[in-house]
Protein backbone atom coordinates (compact mmCIF):
# COMPACT_ATOMS: atom_id res chain seq x y z
CA UNK A 1 0.00 0.00 0.00
CA UNK A 2 1.38 3.36 -0.97
CA UNK A 3 1.20 6.17 1.65
CA UNK A 4 0.58 9.53 0.19
CA UNK A 5 2.35 12.53 1.90
CA UNK A 6 0.17 15.52 2.65
CA UNK A 7 1.59 19.03 2.94
CA UNK A 8 0.11 21.29 5.63
CA UNK A 9 -0.92 24.88 4.84
CA UNK A 10 1.82 27.49 5.40
CA UNK A 11 0.05 29.06 8.39
CA UNK A 12 0.07 25.69 10.13
CA UNK A 13 3.72 24.93 9.56
CA UNK A 14 6.30 24.91 12.34
CA UNK A 15 8.33 27.60 10.63
CA UNK A 16 5.37 29.96 10.73
CA UNK A 17 4.97 29.48 14.46
CA UNK A 18 8.66 30.11 14.94
CA UNK A 19 8.39 33.37 12.98
CA UNK A 20 5.36 34.45 14.96
CA UNK A 21 7.14 33.69 18.22
CA UNK A 22 10.19 35.61 17.05
CA UNK A 23 8.05 38.60 16.08
CA UNK A 24 6.31 38.52 19.44
CA UNK A 25 9.66 38.35 21.21
CA UNK A 26 11.00 41.27 19.19
CA UNK A 27 7.79 43.23 19.88
CA UNK A 28 7.97 42.54 23.57
CA UNK A 29 11.65 43.48 23.62
CA UNK A 30 10.89 46.73 21.80
CA UNK A 31 8.09 47.50 24.21
CA UNK A 32 10.50 46.82 27.09
CA UNK A 33 13.06 49.21 25.59
CA UNK A 34 10.41 51.88 25.06
CA UNK A 35 9.12 51.38 28.60
CA UNK A 36 12.65 51.59 30.00
CA UNK A 37 13.25 54.81 28.03
CA UNK A 38 9.95 56.23 29.27
CA UNK A 39 10.80 55.35 32.87
CA UNK A 40 14.28 56.88 32.48
CA UNK A 41 12.76 60.06 31.06
CA UNK A 42 10.24 60.18 33.91
CA UNK A 43 13.00 59.65 36.47
CA UNK A 44 15.09 62.44 34.89
CA UNK A 45 12.08 64.76 34.89
CA UNK A 46 11.35 63.97 38.55
CA UNK A 47 14.99 64.67 39.50
CA UNK A 48 14.87 67.94 37.56
CA UNK A 49 11.70 68.96 39.36
CA UNK A 50 13.20 68.04 42.73
CA UNK A 51 16.28 70.15 42.01
CA UNK A 52 14.04 73.03 40.91
CA UNK A 53 12.01 72.69 44.12
CA UNK A 54 15.21 72.69 46.20
CA UNK A 55 16.44 75.80 44.39
CA UNK A 56 13.09 77.47 44.96
CA UNK A 57 13.25 76.57 48.64
CA UNK A 58 16.78 77.97 48.92
CA UNK A 59 15.69 81.11 47.07
CA UNK A 60 12.73 81.52 49.43
CA UNK A 61 15.07 81.20 52.42
CA UNK A 62 17.40 83.77 50.90
CA UNK A 63 14.47 86.07 50.22
CA UNK A 64 13.32 85.66 53.81
CA UNK A 65 16.81 86.41 55.12
CA UNK A 66 17.06 89.43 52.81
CA UNK A 67 13.65 90.62 53.99
CA UNK A 68 14.72 90.31 57.63
CA UNK A 69 17.94 92.23 56.94
CA UNK A 70 16.05 94.96 55.07
CA UNK A 71 13.54 95.30 57.90
CA UNK A 72 16.41 95.61 60.40
CA UNK A 73 18.10 98.25 58.23
CA UNK A 74 14.79 100.10 57.88
CA UNK A 75 14.39 100.08 61.66
CA UNK A 76 17.92 101.45 62.10
CA UNK A 77 17.27 104.15 59.50
CA UNK A 78 14.06 105.19 61.26
CA UNK A 79 15.93 105.42 64.57
CA UNK A 80 18.70 107.43 62.88
CA UNK A 81 16.16 109.82 61.36
CA UNK A 82 14.45 110.18 64.75
CA UNK A 83 17.82 110.96 66.37
CA UNK A 84 18.68 113.50 63.69
CA UNK A 85 15.28 115.19 64.09
CA UNK A 86 15.91 115.44 67.81
CA UNK A 87 19.43 116.81 67.35
CA UNK A 88 18.46 119.15 64.51
CA UNK A 89 14.90 120.34 65.21
CA UNK A 90 12.81 122.65 63.04
CA UNK A 91 13.26 125.55 65.47
CA UNK A 92 16.23 126.57 67.67
CA UNK A 93 14.41 125.69 70.93
CA UNK A 94 16.92 127.69 72.95
CA UNK A 95 14.80 127.46 76.13
CA UNK A 96 15.04 123.65 76.05
CA UNK A 97 18.79 123.88 75.46
CA UNK A 98 19.17 126.29 78.40
CA UNK A 99 17.26 123.89 80.68
CA UNK A 100 19.55 120.99 79.74
CA UNK A 101 22.66 123.18 80.05
CA UNK A 102 21.59 124.40 83.50
CA UNK A 103 21.05 120.79 84.63
CA UNK A 104 24.61 119.84 83.65
CA UNK A 105 25.99 123.02 85.20
CA UNK A 106 24.23 122.28 88.50
CA UNK A 107 25.72 118.79 88.55
CA UNK A 108 29.22 120.28 88.09
CA UNK A 109 28.55 123.15 90.57
CA UNK A 110 28.88 125.79 87.84
CA UNK A 111 26.80 128.96 87.71
CA UNK A 112 25.35 129.93 84.29
CA UNK A 113 24.31 133.54 83.73
CA UNK A 114 23.69 136.16 81.05
CA UNK A 115 22.19 133.71 78.56
CA UNK A 116 21.64 135.77 75.40
CA UNK A 117 20.28 134.57 72.03
CA UNK A 118 21.88 136.33 69.09
CA UNK A 119 21.38 136.49 65.36
CA UNK A 120 20.34 133.61 63.11
CA UNK A 121 22.67 132.63 60.27
CA UNK A 122 21.06 130.98 57.25
CA UNK A 123 22.86 128.50 55.06
CA UNK A 124 21.77 126.48 52.02
CA UNK A 125 20.58 123.49 54.08
CA UNK A 126 20.30 124.65 57.71
CA UNK A 127 20.19 127.56 60.14
CA UNK A 128 22.44 128.41 63.09
CA UNK A 129 21.29 130.48 66.07
CA UNK A 130 24.08 132.26 67.96
CA UNK A 131 23.96 131.96 71.76
CA UNK A 132 26.24 133.46 74.38
CA UNK A 133 26.40 132.89 78.13
CA UNK A 134 28.81 133.09 81.05
CA UNK A 135 29.94 130.39 83.43
CA UNK A 136 31.61 130.79 86.79
CA UNK A 137 33.06 128.21 89.12
CA UNK A 138 36.13 126.10 89.61
CA UNK A 139 38.52 125.46 86.73
CA UNK A 140 37.88 121.72 86.95
CA UNK A 141 34.11 122.24 86.99
CA UNK A 142 34.17 124.46 83.91
CA UNK A 143 36.32 121.91 82.04
CA UNK A 144 33.92 119.11 82.98
CA UNK A 145 30.93 121.16 81.84
CA UNK A 146 32.57 121.80 78.47
CA UNK A 147 33.40 118.10 78.15
CA UNK A 148 29.76 117.17 78.84
CA UNK A 149 28.21 119.53 76.29
CA UNK A 150 27.95 116.67 73.72
CA UNK A 151 25.58 114.94 76.17
CA UNK A 152 22.92 117.49 75.21
CA UNK A 153 21.08 115.97 72.22
CA UNK A 154 21.60 118.99 69.99
CA UNK A 155 23.96 119.72 67.13
CA UNK A 156 26.01 122.80 68.01
CA UNK A 157 29.24 124.62 67.22
CA UNK A 158 31.43 126.22 69.88
CA UNK A 159 32.66 129.38 68.17
CA UNK A 160 34.28 131.29 71.04
CA UNK A 161 35.63 130.63 74.56
CA UNK A 162 37.28 133.18 76.83
CA UNK A 163 38.50 131.99 80.25
CA UNK A 164 39.41 134.54 82.91
CA UNK A 165 41.40 133.65 86.06
CA UNK A 166 39.87 134.32 89.46
CA UNK A 167 40.14 137.88 90.72
CA UNK A 168 41.10 139.03 94.20
CA UNK A 169 37.46 139.70 95.06
CA UNK A 170 36.12 136.43 93.57
CA UNK A 171 37.77 133.06 93.80
CA UNK A 172 35.97 131.51 90.83
CA UNK A 173 37.06 131.24 87.22
CA UNK A 174 34.86 132.96 84.67
CA UNK A 175 34.23 131.67 81.16
CA UNK A 176 32.48 133.49 78.35
CA UNK A 177 31.11 131.12 75.72
CA UNK A 178 29.53 131.65 72.35
CA UNK A 179 28.08 128.79 70.38
CA UNK A 180 25.61 128.12 67.58
CA UNK A 181 22.57 125.88 67.76
CA UNK A 182 21.85 124.14 64.46
CA UNK A 183 18.29 123.69 63.21
CA UNK A 184 16.61 122.98 59.89
CA UNK A 185 15.57 125.56 57.33
CA UNK A 186 12.23 127.24 57.69
CA UNK A 187 9.38 125.80 55.67
CA UNK A 188 7.93 127.87 52.86
CA UNK A 189 4.83 128.52 54.97
CA UNK A 190 6.94 129.93 57.83
CA UNK A 191 9.03 132.24 55.69
CA UNK A 192 7.78 135.82 55.50
CA UNK A 193 6.28 136.66 52.13
CA UNK A 194 7.56 139.75 50.34
CA UNK A 195 5.32 142.77 50.78
CA UNK A 196 3.24 143.80 47.77
CA UNK A 197 2.82 147.37 48.97
CA UNK A 198 3.66 149.90 46.34
CA UNK A 199 3.22 147.42 43.48
CA UNK A 200 1.71 149.21 40.51
CA UNK A 201 2.02 152.66 42.10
Amino acid sequence: MQVLSRRLPWYQSQTFFHCVAACLAIGLASMGVLLALALHSLEFDLKRRMLAAQDLLLDSKKLHQTSVLLQAEMHELKEAVSTIREEVPDSPEESSFLAQLSKLATQEKISVSEFRPGSTLRFSDHRELELSFNCSGSYEGICKLLARLPEIPRKMRLSQLNLSPPSAQQGNYRAELRLRLICTLESEGDRPKPSREGVGS
